[in-house]
């Protein structure tokens, strides 16, 4: 369980050094990994961050760089790998 926070606060924090010159990229990974260490849910976690990549591909024109292409493909890939990481498991 505490693998699976671990294992996705060290993924947001590589794509976060990796998309530093871009500030939208950076806020919405920043928003995610606050979240986690408030102790929100994992699944309400993902759930904002899938929220927030769209978002962010809307305004930038559909184009996501390396870093967050691979994200999103990461937090789609299998939607149960992150179950049971939150704290209480609700939204």
């Amino acid at each position: 369980m505490q693998d699976n926070v671990q294992e996705l606060t060290k993924m947001l924090i590589r794509i976060e050094q990796e998309v530093s010159i871009d500030r939208d990229a950076v806020d919405l990974i920043e928003q995610a990994i606050s979240m986690i260490k408030n102790g929100s849910s994992v699944d309400k976690v993902i759930f904002t961050l899938n929220q927030n990549l769209n978002n962010y591909s809307l305004t930038h024109g559909f184009r996501l760089s390396a870093g967050l292409t691979e994200l999103k493909l990461k937090l789609s890939e299998s939607p149960n790998k992150w179950r049971g990481a939150g704290i209480t498991d609700a939204i």
